[in-house]
């Protein structure tokens, strides 16, 4: 299994929220002159939130949900998932 569709598959990042989950990349390359993602620091969340992630940024996202959620944590608590269930 790819790691982006292992993102896909898990539920959004927002606790109780029943939408399917798009994959967000927390960083990308474009940064390093490639348009090329970084799949292992994607998050799983649904449109919805993924609309308002992008309008608030990162800092604010998480604080308009009250400390429910830590993109950074949750990107790596997935990753460290994946890694251990040996879904390579």
């Amino acid at each position: 299994m790819k790691y982006i569709e292992y993102i896909r598959a898990e539920p959004c990042v927002i606790p109780g929220c029943p939408e399917k989950s798009d994959a967000h990349h927390l960083l990308s390359r474009k940064s390093q002159g490639n348009t090329e993602r970084n799949d292992y620091f994607a998050i799983p969340i649904c449109r919805i939130h993924h609309t308002v992630l992008h309008q608030y940024g990162i800092a604010k996202f998480e604080e308009k949900h009250h400390g429910l959620v830590n993109v950074w944590k949750e990107c790596a608590y997935l990753l460290r998932e994946w890694i251990l269930r040996g879904l390579k």
